[in-house]
C-alpha cells in the first residue's frame, strides 16, 4: 500500500522539463518540497497503520486471555458448588444432633446413652477444611491486575463481590466459635484424631452411661446455645453462597457464549 502511495506521489510531482522554463529554481524547490512533504505523509500513514495493526493484535490477545480467565473462574466456582451440598448436609446433621442434646440437657430422660454421646459428638462437627475456600484463580488475577481484562463491568463486579463474600463470612463465623467442641472433646474418648469428636464405639456399655452422666454434670449447657446459633449461621451462609455461585456460573457461561 505504501508503495502505491509513493508511486502516485512521484507521478504527481514529476513534471516535464518544459514546465520549468523560466522558473527553474522555483520549480525545483516546489518539486523537492512536495517530495519531502509526501515522504512525511507516507511515514505518518505507515506509523498509523502499524499502530492500528498492533492495537488490533493486542485486543485479539486480550480477548483470548479474557476467555481463558473466565473459563478458569467458571471451573473454580463450579468446584465450590460441588462441595457445598455435602457441607450443607453435614451442617444439617449437626443442627439436628444439637437439638436432641438440648432436649436431654433440659431434662428429657436418656433412652440410649451411646446415641446421646453420638449426638454430642455430632454437634462438634465442622468442616475444618473451610468450605469453599478455594480462590486461587481469583487471588492470582487480583494480584496481577488481570481482572481488568474482563470488559463486562457488571460481571467483573459480581465476581469480586462473590469472592469477597468468602472472607467476610469466614471472619464473621470465626468470631462466633465457642467452647462447645472443647468441652465435648475433653469429656468423650475419640476413636479418631482431629478437630472433631468421633465417639469410640468399642467402649463397654457401662462406660457410655458414666460418660453421659459426666456430660450432664459438665458446663456444656452453657455453650450449646452459642453452638446452635453458629450452626444456624453456617447453614445460612453456605446456602447464600450456593445461590450466589449458581447465579455467577450462569453469568460467566453467558459471557463465554458471546
Amino acid at each position: 500500500m505504501l508503495r502505491f502511495f509513493r508511486h502516485f506521489r512521484q507521478r504527481l510531482f514529476l513534471r516535464r522539463p518544459e514546465d520549468y522554463e523560466g522558473h527553474a529554481l522555483s520549480g525545483k524547490v516546489s518539486r523537492y518540497l512536495g517530495y519531502a512533504v509526501g515522504e512525511i505523509v507516507l511515514i505518518m500513514i505507515g506509523i498509523f497503520l502499524a499502530l492500528q495493526l498492533n492495537n488490533w493484535n493486542d485486543r485479539r490477545l486480550d480477548q483470548i486471555e479474557e476467555q481463558e480467565i473466565l473459563a478458569r473462574l467458571l471451573t473454580e466456582v463450579q468446584g465450590h458448588l460441588d462441595i457445598l451440598p455435602t457441607r450443607l448436609t453435614g451442617i444439617g446433621k449437626k443442627q439436628e444432633a444439637l437439638k436432641r442434646v438440648v432436649l436431654v440437657l433440659n431434662g428429657q430422660p436418656i433412652e440410649d446413652h451411646k446415641a446421646f454421646l453420638a449426638d454430642v459428638a455430632q454437634g462438634t462437627t465442622f468442616p475444618w477444611g473451610q468450605p469453599p475456600h478455594q480462590r486461587v484463580t481469583f487471588e492470582e488475577l487480583q494480584s496481577s491486575g488481570k481482572l481488568g481484562l474482563l470488559r463486562n463491568t457488571p460481571l467483573r463486579e459480581s465476581i469480586i463481590k462473590y469472592y469477597n463474600g468468602f472472607a467476610n463470612s469466614e471472619d464473621r463465623l470465626r468470631e462466633k466459635v465457642g467452647k462447645y467442641s472443647d468441652v465435648s472433646f475433653g469429656l468423650i474418648p475419640s476413636s479418631t484424631r482431629g478437630a472433631t469428636v468421633d465417639i469410640d464405639l468399642e467402649l463397654p456399655e457401662s462406660q457410655y452411661t458414666s460418660l453421659a452422666q459426666s456430660i450432664l454434670d459438665s458446663d456444656l449447657h452453657l455453650h450449646i446455645t452459642r453452638e446452635e446459633n453458629r450452626a444456624k449461621d453456617l447453614h445460612s451462609s453456605w446456602r447464600s453462597r450456593q445461590e450466589r455461585g449458581i447465579e455467577l456460573t450462569a453469568e460467566i457461561e453467558a459471557e463465554l457464549a458471546n
